[in-house]
């Protein structure tokens, strides 16, 4: 893609339950996979180098080449038979289980988290706080806002409660909690999460990064097809200001026939090679 490469800021990363709940990896590797799994719902492919994705992610080329080689060797991305930059999803995720949580007042159950571009990409976040600001809009907009307890929401992501902590810190830091306030009920405290909102009125349509490239190679393609001309049948030609209308002949004179002289015609397309310099 090169350092040229504009990413559009309407992408959206989808984090599906059974990545976020993924027992067996790590932060990393959740939002790298979630990537994967966003373009296999667009395209069925993911086509970025490391670097496209570091940049993207805010994460070290390395890093990515890492996490994804791990993901190969775990069995949830294959690489294709021709081009080896090519990542395509296999059928893991769908033996896996949806993850219930068990808690005192009910089974608490983990729906789809949307990353926008704001986040993903903010280099000041570490990869669980992106991810827990995921989770925390899902029930963000809903009149009681996001009330799950620290111990849930860790079990959720699989991570102790002290990262919940530090990274609740990062993202109010950041101004990208809109609300986070205890509040006080009959006999207990409930906390209250709520996620900023982000404007998209000025942003490109299209939603996808790939199709900003794709969409520049489809105009080149459609210009090379406009130089084609078009045939059009005699009956369709309208006539035009410049078009050649015969007119009939007058007497002929023989003074002005040409006169044939011997020896070899040369004809209009008898071109020598030296008049055009070949």
């Amino acid at each position: 893609m090169g350092d040229k490469m504009k990413f559009n800021k309407r992408l959206n990363i989808k984090v599906y339950p059974k990545i976020l709940t993924n027992r067996e990896l790590s932060d990393n590797e959740k939002l790298i996979l979630s990537l994967d799994y966003t373009f296999d719902l667009k395209k069925g492919y993911t086509i970025y180098t490391s670097v496209d994705i570091g940049k993207l992610l805010s994460l070290h080329p390395n890093i990515v080449r890492l996490c994804r080689k791990s993901l190969i060797k775990k069995g949830y991305l294959v690489n294709d038979l021709d081009n080896k930059q090519i990542h395509r999803l296999t059928d893991k995720l769908k033996s896996i289980e949806y993850l219930i949580i068990d808690d005192e007042e009910n089974k608490k159950y983990i729906t789809e988290c949307v990353l926008p571009f704001e986040i993903y990409n903010h280099s000041e976040l570490t990869t669980g706080a992106k991810l827990l600001w995921g989770e925390y809009n899902t029930l963000s907009k809903l009149p009681d806002g996001y009330v799950k307890k620290r111990e849930t929401t860790a079990k959720i992501m699989n991570v102790s409660v002290g990262s919940i902590s530090n990274w609740t810190k990062q993202l109010l830091k950041q101004q990208f909690l809109s609300e986070y306030e205890i509040k006080s009920e009959y006999r207990k405290k409930q906390k209250v999460v709520r996620t900023i909102e982000f404007s998209r009125e000025e942003e490109n349509p299209i939603d996808e990064i790939g199709d900003i490239i794709e969409d520049g190679i489809r105009r080149m393609e459609q210009t090379k097809l406009n130089r084609v001309p078009k045939l059009t049948s005699k009956s369709t030609t309208s006539k035009k200001e410049n078009d050649y209308i015969p007119q009939p002949l007058g007497p002929i004179k023989y003074s002005d026939l040409p006169t044939i002289k011997k020896g070899r015609k040369k004809y209009e397309d008898d071109y020598s090679d030296e008049e055009f310099n070949i």
